[in-house]
This record gives structure tokens, sequence and C-alpha cells, in this order.
């Protein structure tokens, strides 16, 4: 159903300077998992319309702009179809419920 890439590169969260433009998506549970904005080489954001998933934390967010990520997120995609607000919100749903028997 998906396709799980990983994120195109690892920024060190304790080197990254905030205050760009660019989300900058880490594994919180708090603001969407955005941690701050950030302006890095633009080659790397990605996409829009996608789930950001905490691979630790299974913390997972839809993501409407492009992003940048940590190294321990994984980024999700729909395979066939588009990921909006509506769908996403529901496979989200889906997801979190289903890894509540896991710890």
């Amino acid at each position: 159903m998906f396709e799980i890439s990983t994120t195109k590169k690892k920024f060190n969260a304790n080197e990254i300077k905030f205050g760009g433009s660019y989300p900058y998506v880490a594994r919180g549970d708090k603001n969407n998992g955005i941690r701050g904005y950030i302006d890095e080489d633009m080659q790397f954001l990605n996409s829009a319309h996608t789930i950001s998933f905490g691979q630790d934390t299974a913390t997972m967010f839809y993501q409407n702009k492009p992003y940048f990520t940590g190294d321990k997120i994984k980024v999700m995609s729909l395979k066939n179809g588009n990921l909006n607000r509506v769908n996403a919100s529901f496979l989200i749903a889906v997801m979190r419920k289903s890894f509540l028997g896991f710890s």
C-alpha cells in the first residue's frame, strides 16, 4: 500500500541552525513532528503529501509541504493514489491503533 523511503540526507539535530524556511521533522509527538525550520540544499527535501514515521517512537504525521527529516524518520507515500489531509488522517489513525499492542 505504501512506498517507504529513507530520508535523502541525515541531519544531526544538535548541529542544525534553526530559523529557516522549511520544516525539520523529528520524532517528537507535538507540532506535527516539526522541531523547527531550516534552510538546507533543496535537493534533500522530502516530498509533500507524505507521512513522516518516527521509527523509534511510532509517531506519524501527514506533511503537506516539503520537509527535511532526521535520520530515524521514514517517509511514506501511497503506491497508488495521492495522500491528502483526509485520507492521511484516516490511515494514521488506523496505524496508531494497530500499534497500541506493541511496546
